[in-house]
């Protein structure tokens, strides 16, 4: 096996030691092949991870499936400047660390990376600013956005960005339904618990594919 394979299944693997707040924190995927897209974008992303090539890119679909945690796979070893949109105090406070953050020199060999989270929520007038920034900085800095709904992006961010959904299709719902069966029973078996199958279909049919939702509800159910 070769070592990036070995550091991948590394990734994957059980973490009994760590202190985890809540089950759905940790239900979050732990590497990027837990989480619910097509296996040929799944290696797409790997192997950007693995040859620090990270694109600018727009994830879209609905709540708790996978989209910032993936953002957060993908730059786990960069330099990285993180801001959940809706809680920023004001928009001149996210124009000001987002210039002072991509402008700066990065300290290391390789782009610095910003994510915005909920990015739909960036008044008009500081996304027509967004895509001048990503432009200009395109060597020294991505971009990784998060959003429900792709139309709220500004098109020529939508035109500078890849947008990658996150939503799963029809054709794709038992495949998905499977692993998101088997992450549950692997993450619950860490906490010695576990559930009844047809109970668990029962709550993957009420709340798929809202990994939050389906962790929460599991939490209170088995006390966890």
């Amino acid at each position: 096996m070769n070592t990036n394979a070995t550091e991948s299944v590394r990734d994957c693997l059980p973490q009994q030691t760590v202190a985890y707040p809540s089950f759905s924190e940790r239900m979050r995927p732990r590497c990027i092949d837990e989480l619910l897209l097509p296996d040929p974008l799944l290696r797409s992303f790997a192997k950007m991870k693995d040859s620090k090539s990270i694109k600018n890119m727009i994830f879209h679909g609905a709540p708790g499936t996978g989209k910032t945690t993936c953002a957060k796979l993908l730059s786990d070893a960069y330099d990285v400047l993180s801001l959940h949109v809706p809680a920023q105090s004001s928009i001149s406070s996210v124009r000001f660390q987002i210039a002072l953050f991509s402008g700066a020199v990065s300290l290391f060999d390789e782009p610095k990376v910003v994510i915005l989270e909920e990015a739909s929520f960036l008044h008009r007038d500081l996304q027509a600013e967004l895509r001048g920034v990503i432009e200009s900085q395109i060597r020294n800095c991505r971009f990784l956005m998060t959003c429900n709904e792709l139309s709220k992006i500004d098109p020529a961010i939508q035109s500078r960005c890849l947008p990658i959904a996150f939503d799963v299709p029809f054709a794709r719902l038992p495949e998905a339904l499977a692993k998101t069966k088997r992450l549950i029973h692997s993450r619950l078996v860490e906490v010695d618990a576990e559930i009844d199958d047809s109970r668990l279909d029962e709550i993957l049919a009420s709340s798929f594919p809202d990994f939050r939702r389906i962790a929460n509800v599991i939490d209170i159910e088995l006390g966890l």
